[in-house]
């Protein structure tokens, strides 16, 4: 649109007798010229917000194709007076206004996919890909806050360590892999499932009938559990908030120790 633009306006100064068939030449030869900088930009840039746009910024680009259309228009159609050559560089300002603002757009899309990255790379584990202790310690601070009531159970994983001696830290990486698919597919919608570390994990259950949720949970993961090697069970401990602990740190601690008692139990 805006070589088309120029094309005319520029046939118009030069005085050609064929004004539509000079603006075509001239149209074409400022095609050839800005053709492989056009290519670099909608390869380096334009298509990299179109892949990572939100949905707003979206609408924003189509409000912005829109009023340089008008604004040329007003300019070619309304302003006939108009001397060609200020057209033109009327014309050129436009077009150099939406190429920065589509820079600015290109900065803001790929700075906010970045700062996306960062965030998905500080809260997850990268082993199993659920959400780390960071992000168990952020949901529940806003849980908490919120006064949101939640249960959480604390897990470790039973003779994990005889896992790694007997069949390999590959093995054990699998082990770990298969536990977390299946506690998700389990605690389904009312649970979160968060590693800790090593083989420790942390379910923070949001429904109110928790021996119910534990209940099934414990009879339903050995079937969603699906390894060439034996599962060699969890233990499990919990603690409520608000009624146990009204802190993330006494949560844990309170849990933690139920699950130890649980462990030296089944340990007997």
């Amino acid at each position: 649109m805006t070589v088309t633009f120029f094309s005319i306006q520029v046939s118009e100064i030069l005085g050609f007798s064929y004004q539509f068939q000079a603006a075509l030449i001239i149209q074409t030869i400022v095609y050839l010229v800005s053709t492989p900088l056009v290519i670099k930009f909608v390869r380096n840039k334009f298509l990299y917000i179109l892949r990572n746009i939100s949905a707003w910024m979206n609408y924003y680009l189509v409000f912005l194709g829109l009023i340089e259309f008008l604004i040329l228009c007003i300019i070619y159609f309304y302003l006939p007076s108009m001397i060609s050559i200020w057209k033109i560089i009327t014309g050129l300002l436009v077009a150099l206004t939406a190429l920065v603002n589509y820079h600015l757009i290109f900065i803001i899309v790929k700075n906010t996919k970045s700062i996306s990255l960062l965030k998905n790379l500080a809260y997850t584990d990268n082993l199993t890909g659920i959400k780390n202790r960071l992000a168990l310690f952020l949901d529940c601070d806003e849980m908490i806050v919120n006064a949101i009531p939640f249960t959480l159970i604390y897990m470790d994983l039973d003779n994990f360590k005889k896992v790694n001696d007997t069949y390999g830290h590959s093995k054990g990486d699998e082990y770990l892999k298969n536990f977390t698919e299946a506690t998700n597919a389990t605690a389904g919608r009312n649970g979160t499932i968060y590693r800790m570390s090593g083989d420790e994990f942390v379910c923070l259950y949001k429904g109110s009938k928790i021996k119910l949720f534990l209940k099934n949970f414990r009879e339903n993961l050995a079937d969603f559990l699906k390894m060439d090697i034996p599962f060699l069970g969890v233990s499990i401990g919990c603690a409520r908030f608000p009624r146990d602990a009204s802190t993330i740190d006494e949560l844990i601690k309170k849990a933690d120790k139920k699950m130890y008692q649980v462990k030296k139990e089944r340990e007997k």
